[in-house]
Protein backbone atom coordinates (compact mmCIF):
# COMPACT_ATOMS: atom_id res chain seq x y z
CA UNK A 1 0.00 0.00 0.00
CA UNK A 2 3.03 2.00 0.73
CA UNK A 3 6.63 2.79 0.83
CA UNK A 4 8.68 3.46 3.91
CA UNK A 5 11.92 5.26 2.59
CA UNK A 6 14.48 4.98 5.40
CA UNK A 7 17.68 5.55 3.18
CA UNK A 8 20.51 7.94 3.32
CA UNK A 9 19.12 11.49 2.80
CA UNK A 10 21.62 11.42 -0.68
CA UNK A 11 19.25 8.56 -1.56
CA UNK A 12 15.36 10.51 -0.36
CA UNK A 13 15.10 12.04 -4.17
CA UNK A 14 15.60 8.91 -6.43
CA UNK A 15 13.53 6.76 -4.43
CA UNK A 16 10.62 9.51 -3.47
CA UNK A 17 10.22 9.50 -7.44
CA UNK A 18 10.33 5.94 -7.95
CA UNK A 19 7.28 5.52 -5.34
CA UNK A 20 5.40 8.16 -7.64
CA UNK A 21 6.33 6.20 -10.66
CA UNK A 22 4.92 3.04 -9.35
CA UNK A 23 2.05 5.44 -7.99
CA UNK A 24 2.63 4.42 -4.21
CA UNK A 25 2.04 6.83 -1.35
CA UNK A 26 5.02 7.33 0.54
CA UNK A 27 6.81 7.70 4.49
CA UNK A 28 10.09 9.23 4.23
CA UNK A 29 12.59 10.01 6.84
CA UNK A 30 13.59 13.36 6.91
CA UNK A 31 15.18 15.48 5.32
CA UNK A 32 12.78 15.08 2.84
CA UNK A 33 15.57 16.05 0.60
CA UNK A 34 19.38 17.83 0.58
CA UNK A 35 18.42 20.09 -1.94
CA UNK A 36 15.77 22.75 -2.11
CA UNK A 37 15.67 22.05 -5.91
CA UNK A 38 14.48 18.24 -5.36
CA UNK A 39 12.26 19.39 -3.35
CA UNK A 40 10.32 21.62 -5.33
CA UNK A 41 10.39 19.15 -8.52
CA UNK A 42 8.98 16.46 -5.70
CA UNK A 43 6.14 18.84 -5.12
CA UNK A 44 5.52 19.31 -9.34
CA UNK A 45 5.06 15.66 -9.69
CA UNK A 46 2.78 15.17 -6.81
CA UNK A 47 0.12 17.96 -7.70
CA UNK A 48 -0.11 15.56 -10.92
CA UNK A 49 -0.96 12.21 -8.80
CA UNK A 50 -3.04 10.83 -6.22
CA UNK A 51 -0.36 10.29 -4.07
CA UNK A 52 0.08 10.69 -0.31
CA UNK A 53 3.68 11.84 0.48
CA UNK A 54 4.53 12.43 4.09
CA UNK A 55 7.99 13.44 5.65
CA UNK A 56 8.99 11.87 9.56
CA UNK A 57 8.80 15.60 11.31
CA UNK A 58 6.89 13.95 14.33
CA UNK A 59 7.41 16.92 16.56
CA UNK A 60 4.54 18.80 15.77
CA UNK A 61 1.82 15.10 16.49
CA UNK A 62 3.24 15.74 20.03
CA UNK A 63 0.00 17.15 21.89
CA UNK A 64 2.35 19.87 23.65
CA UNK A 65 2.75 21.15 20.37
CA UNK A 66 -0.97 21.45 19.07
CA UNK A 67 -1.68 23.01 22.38
CA UNK A 68 0.93 25.74 22.08
CA UNK A 69 0.16 25.94 17.96
CA UNK A 70 -3.40 27.12 19.59
CA UNK A 71 -2.31 29.54 22.37
CA UNK A 72 -0.38 31.16 19.92
CA UNK A 73 -2.78 31.03 17.02
CA UNK A 74 -5.15 32.39 19.76
CA UNK A 75 -2.79 35.28 20.74
CA UNK A 76 -2.87 33.85 24.41
CA UNK A 77 0.79 35.81 24.20
CA UNK A 78 0.29 38.61 22.34
CA UNK A 79 1.86 38.58 18.64
CA UNK A 80 5.15 36.84 18.35
CA UNK A 81 7.96 38.68 17.63
CA UNK A 82 10.96 36.95 18.82
CA UNK A 83 11.23 33.00 18.97
CA UNK A 84 14.50 31.46 20.14
CA UNK A 85 16.03 27.53 18.85
CA UNK A 86 18.39 26.07 21.10
CA UNK A 87 19.97 22.59 20.85
CA UNK A 88 23.20 22.18 22.35
CA UNK A 89 25.22 18.36 22.21
CA UNK A 90 28.24 18.10 24.02
CA UNK A 91 29.29 15.02 22.24
CA UNK A 92 26.42 14.09 20.04
CA UNK A 93 27.69 13.24 16.68
CA UNK A 94 25.21 10.60 15.89
CA UNK A 95 26.79 7.50 15.55
CA UNK A 96 24.13 4.92 14.72
CA UNK A 97 25.19 5.04 10.82
CA UNK A 98 28.21 6.60 9.20
CA UNK A 99 25.66 8.33 7.00
CA UNK A 100 26.15 11.29 9.34
CA UNK A 101 30.06 11.52 8.39
CA UNK A 102 30.20 13.24 4.95
CA UNK A 103 28.14 15.83 3.72
CA UNK A 104 27.44 13.97 0.52
CA UNK A 105 25.36 11.41 2.24
CA UNK A 106 23.71 13.31 4.48
CA UNK A 107 22.88 16.65 3.48
CA UNK A 108 25.13 18.25 6.27
CA UNK A 109 25.52 18.05 10.02
CA UNK A 110 23.01 19.77 12.98
CA UNK A 111 21.71 22.38 10.45
CA UNK A 112 19.87 19.81 7.96
CA UNK A 113 19.63 17.04 10.51
CA UNK A 114 18.17 18.40 13.66
CA UNK A 115 17.02 21.91 12.11
CA UNK A 116 14.63 20.42 9.74
CA UNK A 117 12.63 19.78 13.07
CA UNK A 118 12.60 22.96 14.73
CA UNK A 119 12.23 24.87 11.64
CA UNK A 120 9.46 22.96 10.62
CA UNK A 121 7.90 22.54 14.08
CA UNK A 122 8.11 26.78 14.31
CA UNK A 123 6.74 27.52 11.02
CA UNK A 124 3.67 25.36 11.36
CA UNK A 125 2.83 26.35 14.87
CA UNK A 126 3.35 30.14 13.16
CA UNK A 127 1.34 29.18 10.11
CA UNK A 128 4.17 29.37 7.42
CA UNK A 129 4.60 32.62 7.27
CA UNK A 130 6.78 33.75 4.34
CA UNK A 131 10.78 33.87 5.09
CA UNK A 132 12.73 37.78 3.99
CA UNK A 133 16.41 36.53 5.05
CA UNK A 134 18.39 33.76 6.80
CA UNK A 135 21.78 34.90 7.91
CA UNK A 136 23.33 32.16 9.13
CA UNK A 137 27.50 30.79 10.09
CA UNK A 138 28.76 27.02 10.44
CA UNK A 139 31.69 25.65 12.44
CA UNK A 140 34.18 23.11 12.57
CA UNK A 141 36.53 23.97 15.53
CA UNK A 142 36.07 20.75 17.31
CA UNK A 143 35.88 18.00 15.10
CA UNK A 144 38.79 18.61 13.18
CA UNK A 145 40.64 18.56 16.28
CA UNK A 146 39.42 14.92 17.15
CA UNK A 147 40.70 11.47 16.10
CA UNK A 148 38.85 8.27 15.91
CA UNK A 149 37.93 8.27 19.20
CA UNK A 150 35.44 5.60 19.54
CA UNK A 151 32.20 7.21 21.53
CA UNK A 152 32.67 10.87 20.10
CA UNK A 153 33.98 10.67 16.57
CA UNK A 154 33.25 6.84 15.21
CA UNK A 155 34.17 7.44 11.59
CA UNK A 156 37.65 7.88 9.98
CA UNK A 157 36.56 11.24 8.61
CA UNK A 158 33.87 14.06 9.59
CA UNK A 159 32.92 17.09 7.08
CA UNK A 160 30.12 18.75 7.74
CA UNK A 161 29.67 21.35 10.18
CA UNK A 162 29.40 20.62 14.35
CA UNK A 163 27.18 24.13 15.54
CA UNK A 164 25.28 26.03 13.23
CA UNK A 165 23.83 29.65 14.27
CA UNK A 166 22.11 32.43 12.68
CA UNK A 167 18.72 33.69 12.34
CA UNK A 168 15.43 33.68 9.99
CA UNK A 169 13.99 37.30 9.17
CA UNK A 170 10.05 36.35 8.04
CA UNK A 171 8.16 39.28 6.19
CA UNK A 172 5.84 39.88 9.00
CA UNK A 173 9.18 41.09 10.99
CA UNK A 174 9.29 38.35 13.28
CA UNK A 175 12.65 37.04 14.08
CA UNK A 176 13.88 33.68 14.73
CA UNK A 177 17.23 32.93 16.23
CA UNK A 178 18.42 29.53 16.05
CA UNK A 179 21.85 27.55 17.88
CA UNK A 180 22.38 23.47 16.43
CA UNK A 181 25.38 21.59 17.45
CA UNK A 182 26.79 18.16 17.53
CA UNK A 183 29.40 19.18 19.62
CA UNK A 184 29.69 22.58 21.77
CA UNK A 185 31.94 23.22 24.97
CA UNK A 186 28.72 23.59 27.07
CA UNK A 187 28.05 22.09 30.42
CA UNK A 188 24.69 21.60 30.28
CA UNK A 189 22.87 19.71 27.47
CA UNK A 190 19.53 21.92 26.12
CA UNK A 191 16.45 21.60 23.92
CA UNK A 192 14.08 24.08 23.74
CA UNK A 193 12.10 26.83 21.80
CA UNK A 194 11.15 29.98 23.35
CA UNK A 195 8.27 31.88 22.01
CA UNK A 196 8.62 35.70 23.06
CA UNK A 197 4.76 37.58 22.80
CA UNK A 198 3.83 40.86 23.41
CA UNK A 199 1.82 39.47 26.48
CA UNK A 200 3.90 36.83 27.41
CA UNK A 201 6.16 33.75 26.47
CA UNK A 202 5.87 30.18 26.18
CA UNK A 203 8.57 27.62 26.31
CA UNK A 204 8.13 24.28 24.45
CA UNK A 205 8.46 21.13 24.93
CA UNK A 206 8.55 21.49 28.50
CA UNK A 207 5.15 23.58 28.61
CA UNK A 208 6.10 26.67 30.48
CA UNK A 209 3.58 29.24 29.71
CA UNK A 210 4.07 33.40 31.57
CA UNK A 211 1.44 35.33 31.44
CA UNK A 212 2.29 39.36 32.16
CA UNK A 213 -0.61 40.60 34.21
CA UNK A 214 0.25 44.10 36.09
CA UNK A 215 3.73 44.26 35.58
CA UNK A 216 4.04 40.55 36.59
CA UNK A 217 4.14 36.93 35.52
CA UNK A 218 2.01 34.80 36.12
CA UNK A 219 2.90 31.11 35.48
CA UNK A 220 1.21 28.18 34.13
CA UNK A 221 1.88 24.80 32.93
CA UNK A 222 0.44 23.59 28.88
CA UNK A 223 -0.84 20.15 29.18
CA UNK A 224 1.29 17.25 27.10
CA UNK A 225 0.63 13.69 26.32
CA UNK A 226 2.79 12.09 28.74
CA UNK A 227 3.90 8.60 27.32
CA UNK A 228 2.49 8.77 23.83
CA UNK A 229 5.17 8.51 21.34
CA UNK A 230 5.19 11.38 18.69
CA UNK A 231 6.57 9.46 15.74
CA UNK A 232 3.71 6.83 15.86
CA UNK A 233 1.51 9.07 16.54
CA UNK A 234 2.45 10.38 13.09
CA UNK A 235 2.87 6.92 11.06
CA UNK A 236 -1.41 6.40 12.51
CA UNK A 237 -1.60 9.64 10.56
CA UNK A 238 -0.56 8.27 7.51
CA UNK A 239 -2.26 5.40 7.72
CA UNK A 240 -5.80 6.96 8.50
CA UNK A 241 -5.38 9.31 5.18
CA UNK A 242 -4.53 6.88 3.08
CA UNK A 243 -7.39 4.00 3.75
CA UNK A 244 -9.75 6.97 4.69
CA UNK A 245 -8.56 9.38 1.91
CA UNK A 246 -10.24 13.16 2.90
CA UNK A 247 -9.21 16.65 2.66
CA UNK A 248 -6.26 16.99 5.34
CA UNK A 249 -4.38 20.30 6.17
CA UNK A 250 -2.49 19.10 9.35
CA UNK A 251 0.04 16.63 7.15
Amino acid sequence: DAVAICTPPSLHFKNILTAIKYQKHFFVEKPFTIKNSEAKKIINNLKKKSIVGMCALHQRYRLISKNIKDLIKNKKIGNIYYINIIKRKFRGIPSHSKVFSTKRTSGGGPLIDLGSHYFDLVLWILGYPKIKKVNARVFANLSSKIKNSGIVLPFDSFNNEELAIGNINLKNNTLINFELSYLLNAPKEETKIEFFGEKGSITWPDGQFFIKKNNRFKKNKIKSNGNLIASKLQVEKFKNIIFKPKKDNEL
